[in-house]
């Protein structure tokens, strides 16, 4: 049976409001709940997770994630949140390692645990991976290579092949864009990091592993990422807030062929 395709909206610092988070949040919910071939995952600031959980708990669709969480389960963590507040929040999966959070100081060990803690807690990670720049000897091939094995580093066979992977490339993320990203680089890299996952879980779980694909995504774009990218969904970023931008990819991800 195909696997149903992702697509993530990290709405990252916005909306302003808790009313404007219920606005774009039911608006978005509104195409969402019509789908049946995508998994619509929405990462709100955590500040609005409870809220937009609790109206919906019993139809948990789309379901709610978080946009990080503290490496420990515990302690004395002035301003930290667990991978269990998110979850008992309402959020269902926590993004991990996204390239901003990794701008600002998270390394790839922490990422590691936290993939174990978003696990613990009852929840999926979706752990995020992509080279800073390219250049012409694939030197940037090792740096992923090493990023993504130090960001699995103690995390167990079983779980590695329980996690969503999302690829973003940092230089074709619209604040950093040098150029945008090709469907074709998309697939090359999906295939070099099943080629690396399959060291770790074989390579049939590794070809079951699901990848996304993150880096600037829009309207635009998402059906040719979708179709030749060799990802199962996306990871959408600012166009996440444009409730018709992105019910539209939503509807251009139903209609995509599935990966599998």
């Amino acid at each position: 049976m195909a696997q149903k395709k992702i697509v993530v909206a990290n709405w990252k610092m916005a909306p302003d409001t808790l009313k404007e988070a219920k606005a774009l949040y039911l608006a978005e919910r509104k195409t969402a709940t019509g789908l049946r071939r995508v998994q619509t995952i929405i990462c709100p600031p955590v500040i609005y997770l409870h809220s937009l959980s609790t109206p919906y708990a019993l139809r948990p669709t789309p379901a709610l994630g978080a946009q990080s969480c503290f490496h420990l389960k515990s302690g004395a963590h002035t301003g930290a949140l667990s991978a269990e507040m998110m979850a008992r929040a309402g959020a269902r999966y926590v993004l991990v390692g996204h390239s901003e959070r990794r701008a600002e100081g998270e390394s790839s060990v922490q990422v590691a645990m936290q993939v174990n803690a978003v696990f613990d807690a009852g929840a999926t990670p979706i752990l995020c991976v992509g080279e800073r720049e390219r250049d012409e000897h694939g030197f940037f091939l090792k740096y992923l290579e090493d990023q993504l094995i130090e960001s699995l580093h103690g995390v167990s066979k079983k779980r590695i092949g329980m996690l969503i992977i999302a690829y973003e490339p940092l230089w074709a993320i619209s604040s950093e864009q040098l150029r945008p990203a090709t469907p074709k680089e998309s697939e090359q890299m999906a295939l070099y990091l099943r080629k690396l996952l399959a060291s770790k879980i074989g390579l049939k779980a590794a070809r079951e592993a699901l990848i996304l694909y993150g880096g600037s995504v829009d309207v635009k774009n998402c059906e040719a990422f979708l179709r030749e990218g060799g990802v199962g969904g996306l990871l959408v970023g600012r166009a996440s807030l444009d409730a018709k931008q992105f019910g539209e990819i939503l509807k251009i991800a139903e209609r995509a062929p599935q990966l599998h």
